[in-house]
């Protein structure tokens, strides 16, 4: 799935919805991760995608939304949190589920493949819009 044309806020509140489905539909933290292109838009990534889970943890007001999901970067693959990270650092690591933020290199179907292999149930792709 790709989401195209998104402001940076409108593409932080839709990771955050579709991460809250998919852990009221039994997945958990470790099976996320969110990776961007750039390894210096991860904290703007993190900072966002957190406010942005509070959010909808507050207007939902149910069991679920006292999961205090936790976000961290890929060193620390195998414990129950999200992966927010660059696609560098996650080489060669992989989430059932992978959003990447702003893929660009210099052959798209590159970053693609790379990014599907990564993914073993579920890839989404968000670009900004500029």
């Amino acid at each position: 799935m790709e989401y195209l044309g998104l402001s940076l806020e409108e593409m932080v509140v839709q990771v955050a919805e579709k991460c809250q489905f998919l852990f009221r539909n039994g997945y958990s933290p470790k099976d996320i991760a969110i990776l961007s292109s750039k390894t210096s838009e991860v904290e703007k990534y993190k900072d966002k995608f957190l406010r942005a889970m509070r959010k909808r943890k507050i207007s939902q007001l149910n069991e679920e939304s006292d999961l205090l999901v936790q976000i961290k970067d890929a060193s620390d693959i195998m414990a129950n949190h999200i992966v927010l990270d660059s696609v560098h650092q996650f080489s060669s690591l992989e989430r059932n589920i992978v959003f990447g933020f702003n893929p660009t290199v210099a052959e798209p179907a590159v970053f693609h493949n790379l990014l599907l292999c990564l993914a073993k149930k579920h890839l989404y792709i968000l670009k900004v819009s500029i």
